[in-house]
């Protein structure tokens, strides 16, 4: 497969695939030594377009967008869009270091703190002994060593590069660095690190399909994501959707959820 479609969900680049094409198109890149950035949107990521409207502009620039959480997907499909796939990004890294281990592609972890890195390193070379896990670099690096971590990375030249850095360091990095990484696929991956290290908990499946992760994520870590998993959540519910079906479906105006939050977020899609 040679490329993945998407459509524009309402100022959101979000792209439409299964999972079979996702993965072939994906395996071609690394084979053809192609480059994409893979990225995803959920209802924790959007309300952080209010104080930094760059993830928006940066996002809607990068290559694959998957709907990373139920309750985006659910929206989705209820205002009648054509979206495939609820693949979540965890579960997207899951399936590629399967396809690693099976084509004995090489992997990176950038980003958490260099112990936990350390730790999911070694546990990927438990799981997946086929695959080429690479020496990871931790996301605690400022800005004006970003260079150097390109180089260290270029060094290596992974075939996935996974980023568990937070928002907005890594859709900058992922963007700003994209053409100079000499990395194949390149995954903003959040927390996920964590995950693979067993730092916190994979989230359990009847949860995501519910549509309550956030309320998991937020029992593990109360204090730190308050605002991520209950504030976040709550105005996409009872402020941005409410506003969207009003302006679109009532009133027959345009909508964009980007500019819902920050009225000066122009974020073309490409």
């Amino acid at each position: 497969m040679d490329k993945i479609e998407y459509l524009d969900f309402f100022g959101l680049k979000l792209s439409v695939f299964n999972v079979s094409e996702l993965l072939e198109y994906i395996k071609g890149i690394i084979k053809k030594e192609s480059k994409v950035i893979c990225y995803g949107y959920s209802f924790g990521t959007i309300p952080y377009f209010k104080n930094y409207p760059e993830i928006a502009i940066y996002a809607n620039q990068f290559d694959v967008s998957v709907i990373d959480g139920r309750g985006l997907f659910l929206l989705a499909k209820l205002l009648g869009t054509p979206i495939k796939s609820d693949l979540s990004i965890p579960v997207m890294v899951d399936l590629l270091l399967k396809m690693a281990d099976e084509n004995r592609f090489s992997i990176m972890l950038l980003g958490a703190k260099e112990a936990i890195n350390k730790k999911g390193s070694e546990n990927l070379k438990l799981k997946f002994p086929n695959a080429r896990i690479l020496p990871g670099i931790h996301g605690y690096f400022k800005e004006n060593e970003e260079i150097e971590i390109v180089t260290n990375i270029n060094l290596l030249q992974p075939d996935i590069l996974l980023i568990g850095i937070s928002s907005p360091k890594k859709e900058k990095f992922a963007f700003q660095y994209k053409e100079e990484l000499d990395a194949k696929i390149i995954i903003p991956c959040g927390g996920v690190i964590d995950i693979l290290a067993g730092h916190k908990k994979r989230i359990p499946k009847i949860i995501k399909k519910s549509g309550l992760a956030w309320l998991y994520r937020f029992t593990q870590e109360p204090k730190r994501l308050f605002r991520d998993s209950i504030i976040n959540s709550l105005s996409v519910v009872f402020l941005m959707i409410p506003s969207l079906i009003f302006r679109r479906y009532i009133l027959r105006k345009s909508f964009s959820i980007p500019q819902f939050y920050n009225k000066n977020c122009e974020a073309p899609i490409k």
